[in-house]
């Protein structure tokens, strides 16, 4: 087991910043954003990709995109919107490697499917990696880490985990919960 990430044989650790922002980027579970335009908070004045239109349609973002201003810290938005705006900020300028921390979290459940949708269809291909509690999407992904209290406890596709006593007993704890 390595103690360190490497992308292409090249350290992480050892990558300079801007290097750094081309190859990993990042969809964070509770999205900040400076008060500012949309090209300032959410884009962070980087050119619009050809497809970014297409992917403010899908996130039913127009309304707030049109509005053409956020609050410090997002606060003239819903969560679920915030959380829409950070992804739209990652499918503008996707890296190697796009991790994001429960992408569906805070997104009403009508726009779930959709939002995964969109992500499997804009890093297919890519290094998608995503920490998620959204079990209906499991099945979408080519391998999938079960992790227990902070250790792997099992990893498959999930249609082989599924057969697995473990983590039936880990699913039947999940929905005990809801």
């Amino acid at each position: 087991m390595r103690s360190r990430l490497f992308i292409d044989d090249l350290c992480i650790d050892r990558i300079n910043a801007r290097a750094h922002l081309e190859t990993v980027r990042y969809s964070p579970q509770s999205p900040q954003f400076l008060k500012g335009s949309i090209e300032q908070s959410v884009l962070f004045g980087v050119e619009q990709s050809r497809t970014l239109n297409e992917a403010i349609q899908c996130l039913q973002l127009d309304e707030i995109i049109g509005r053409g201003h956020i609050a410090e810290n997002a606060t003239n938005i819903s969560g679920g919107e915030a959380k829409r705006l950070s992804l739209l900020r990652l499918l503008n300028r996707p890296g190697k490697f796009n991790l994001f921390d429960e992408p569906s979290a805070s997104i009403e459940p009508k726009l779930a499917t959709p939002v995964w949708d969109l992500l499997f269809e804009t890093f297919a291909g890519q290094g998608f990696i995503c920490v998620t509690h959204d079990v209906e999407h499991l099945h979408r992904f080519d391998r999938v880490l079960v992790m227990q209290r902070g250790v792997i406890v099992d990893e498959g596709t999930w249609c082989e985990l599924l057969e697995r006593p473990a983590i039936e007993a880990i699913l039947n704890s999940l929905h005990a919960q809801a």
